[in-house]
């Protein structure tokens, strides 16, 4: 296939930091944490706009950050989907649920498979049944706790995903494929600070509402 042919030219020696980098994009869902980063001793640039006195971001530039992150994971999901599509007839929440089943090789109880994808209960038990009925999920009774259902992938759900994953991973490795190591490790971390601060904020803007 051409597409994978042009992928596997262009692999580069950091496809799981590919990888990484568009999850922090799309969820945002990884800590602040800079043990190991090799850019924390790096200069900032002198041209960058400085915080207001009082440490609140310019708001401009604040709505430029988040449409900037928006048109990036919109853009991108839409390839992967595409390509899901073309490739292996499949969707992305199939992907994604396949994905975090392929984690937990014991399989995982729904409440937390759904937990885990952020969708409700309705919208990951629809996706579990269309897999089933492929032969790519199974479900069955915990044996200590009979009210709870353990989704797990089959052998040939296993196979499967695993060819997906790969072209999975070439995909982001084309896409990113003129960013260097450095440049992906320090946006790694710069998405690291923006859920920091995400998380650090909601409280005041849930309490915007309230008339406090």
């Amino acid at each position: 296939m051409q597409f994978v042919q042009i992928v596997r030219e262009k692999a580069a020696a950091h496809e799981n930091s590919l990888c990484r980098l568009m999850f922090k994009l799309k969820l945002c869902c990884e800590d602040a944490t800079h043990t190991g980063a090799i850019l924390t001793q790096q200069p900032e640039p002198a041209d960058l706009p400085q915080e207001k006195h009082d440490g609140a971001p310019h708001s401009k530039l604040s709505l430029r950050l988040w449409l900037r992150l928006l048109s990036c994971v919109m853009v991108i999901e839409k390839q992967v989907r595409r390509q899901l599509i073309d490739q292996f007839g499949t969707t992305l929440p199939r992907f994604d649920l396949m994905s975090a089943l392929d984690r937990r090789p014991d399989g995982m109880v729904m409440s937390d498979l759904s937990k885990s994808l952020m969708v409700s209960s309705g919208n990951v038990t629809s996706v579990v049944d269309r897999l089933i009925e492929d032969g790519f999920v199974s479900r069955t009774t915990a044996a200590n706790d009979r009210r709870s259902i353990i989704v797990s992938l089959t052998p040939k759900g296993q196979k499967e995903f695993s060819r997906m994953a790969k072209a999975h991973e070439e995909w982001f490795d084309t896409l990113f494929s003129d960013l260097t190591d450095y440049e992906i490790e320090r946006l790694l971390i710069r998405l690291g600070d923006v859920r920091a601060s995400v998380d650090k904020r909601l409280p005041e803007l849930d309490g915007m509402g309230d008339g406090s």
